[in-house]
């Protein structure tokens, strides 16, 4: 893990992940939906053990978020995205 990304909050590591993902070839286009919503950091204790989206906000769970590399932290914050940009957590609410 970089010095700098090692030491950056895990607020500023989800800022970079989606920086990350703008100069992507492939990823740009899902910067955009990245963006929806707000990014909760949350402590041990919450019902948010790793990461979790309910299609709009999404929650990262701070001592999990910790453990994790830049690419580690773009893998999770994509998957994220992704449920949201597929509407995995909206289009089945009946």
């Amino acid at each position: 893990m970089s010095t700098v990304f090692n030491n950056m909050t895990i607020e500023q590591r989800l800022i970079a992940a989606n920086v990350d993902f703008g100069g992507h070839p492939i990823f740009a286009q899902m910067a955009a939906v990245a963006v929806i919503g707000v990014n909760h950091v949350v402590e041990d204790g919450h019902t948010i053990t790793t990461a979790g989206t309910d299609g709009q906000d999404v929650w990262y769970n701070r001592s999990f978020m910790r453990k994790q590399n830049r690419k580690q932290t773009r893998w999770i914050v994509m998957h994220e995205t992704m449920h949201k940009g597929l509407h995995h957590c909206t289009e089945y609410k009946d």
